[in-house]
């Protein structure tokens, strides 16, 4: 597993004419965060109206409130080159016919799943680091030009690291999520359908709405409306949603449960992004072993 998840992090970041995925990928998360920063900048400057800057003010309250707004959401662009990424270096294996080189017996195979799935939480990491990187470095640059703006104060660093640990599960999560989508279709145009889903949050969006629709025309899913909106709630989508938020309700109330009571915002993402990774490997591994290659 080692040898082929030192192959794989090679092909990713080959250097030689930039073609690894992780510079195409930097390249695309370097213009987004130019795009961004330069978008609030103009706005700040072209005062649009107390709303608006009421709200940028807000977001630029501590790094983790900017690089939330900027990076999670309920469309998040960290989660977006994280799961596509992935599916982008999975997919060609599975087409093409590559893994009928590496894959000889049924272990075999459960290790190579295995390896992929440990893949995916390095490519996640690796897009959060560079996401943040870019983000603060493109601030600190239009720091230096006239009428420039800035980050009002720190985050508290343990709410902070918390804070990237539960982006990162989150992250990791949904990329696992994909990779299902590859394991099940093998068709470009289905996968990144599929993958898309959890991006934008429309899992839980379905959820909540089938729980609100039980008192009404769906009153059949009365029974089971609790149950709908705390699946809802403990989603990764929703993780990403809160976390946009920045890090400063890390340490607040996230959600109740019956036996446990209630839970701090960072423990909810924690074990969020840890069930949902959990769940995605298994459906990952079971059926990429039952599939033919």
């Amino acid at each position: 597993m080692l040898n082929l998840l030192r192959s794989d992090l090679y092909r990713m970041t080959r250097i030689r004419g930039l073609r690894g995925e992780l510079w195409q990928y930097a390249s695309v998360l370097l213009f987004i965060a130019c795009l961004e920063v330069g978008l609030t900048w103009f706005i700040l400057q072209s005062g649009l109206g107390p709303a608006e800057n009421a709200n940028l003010i807000k977001e630029l309250a501590t790094p983790s409130s900017f690089l939330g707004s900027t990076m999670l959401g309920s469309f998040s662009v960290l989660a977006l080159a994280a799961s596509f990424g992935m599916v982008e270096y999975t997919l060609p294996d599975l087409s093409e016919g590559y893994v009928k080189s590496l894959v000889s017996s049924p272990r075999g195979r459960a290790l190579y799943l295995g390896e992929k799935i440990l893949l995916a939480g390095i490519w996640s990491a690796l897009m959060l680091a560079l996401g943040c990187i870019f983000h603060l470095v493109i601030l600190k640059v239009f720091l230096t030009m006239p009428y420039g703006f800035a980050i009002q104060g720190p985050d508290n660093p343990l709410a902070f690291a918390l804070w990237l640990l539960g982006a990162w599960l989150a992250t990791w999560a949904i990329t696992v999520i994909a990779m299902i989508a590859v394991a099940i279709f093998r068709k470009k145009l289905p996968v990144y359908i599929f993958a898309f889903a959890p991006i934008s949050g429309l899992f839980p969006l379905t959820l909540s709405a089938l729980a609100f629709s039980s008192g009404g025309m769906l009153s059949f899913l009365q029974p089971i409306a609790p149950a709908l909106t705390s699946i809802a709630t403990w989603m990764p989508s929703s993780v990403l949603q809160a976390f946009s938020n920045g890090a400063n309700t890390m340490f607040d109330t996230a959600t109740t449960l019956p036996l446990i009571g209630a839970v701090p915002g960072w423990a909810w993402g924690a074990v969020t992004g840890v069930i949902w990774i959990l769940i995605g490997s298994a459906a990952y591994i079971a059926i990429g072993k039952r599939r033919d290659l």
